[in-house]
């Protein structure tokens, strides 16, 4: 396949998405114009030749990258951490940004839902069936709910994708916490309550 062959591809597959991440928050979710507007990379950071990348792949059967960039997670103490947020084909690995070693892996077929605010504000949580679920905030986050969408189409996977100003997740092995979403003068507020001690 020639290099113009592959771009034109590439350049298809960049506006079907935009179609289709176009389609699914243009009624849900309040966006930026740069995010409406903005091309999809994927592989960000560039890792595809680090040893521990390349072992951990190898391990879990996983045969592409998807998406890497760095995120921020929140924790179940609420404290921000910088995280290299991977996904394959197969996977979605929570990696150290400086040694690419797993801090965590979810299986895509594990994955119950995202969910997002309806506002201009760069929050998702990944719902993870049986485990406590993943809260991160990045300004790609459209390009992940694509991705992951694209993944769990492939892998024949059903994933609930919700709009919500006002919902719970499980921040950790029986601790549930609520997330409210506000817009203010100032932008959108975003506030962490703890709930019940048990995941809907």
């Amino acid at each position: 396949m020639s290099n113009e062959t592959k771009k034109t591809e590439e350049t298809n597959k960049n506006e079907d998405r935009l179609v289709q991440i176009n389609k699914l928050f243009d009624q849900n979710k309040s966006r930026r114009r740069s995010s409406a507007m903005k091309e999809y990379y994927g592989n960000y950071l560039r890792i595809d030749n680090k040893k521990a990348v390349k072992n951990l792949m190898q391990k879990n059967k996983d045969t592409k990258i998807v998406f890497c960039d760095t995120v921020a997670k929140i924790n179940k103490r609420n404290k921000v951490q910088e995280r290299a947020l991977l996904i394959t084909d197969q996977n979605v690995y929570n990696l150290n940004p400086s040694s690419f070693q797993i801090l965590r892996k979810i299986s895509i077929v594990q994955l119950s839902s995202i969910t997002l605010s309806t506002f201009e504000d760069n929050f998702f949580v990944l719902g993870v069936n049986e485990e406590y679920d993943y809260l991160i905030v990045s300004s790609r986050k459209t390009e992940i709910v694509c991705c992951l969408l694209e993944c769990c189409k492939k892998l024949n996977k059903t994933i609930d994708v919700r709009f919500k100003n006002n919902f719970d997740y499980q921040a950790s092995e029986g601790v549930i916490r609520e997330l409210r979403f506000r817009s203010t003068d100032e932008g959108v507020s975003t506030e962490v309550y703890q709930r019940r001690k048990k995941k809907n």
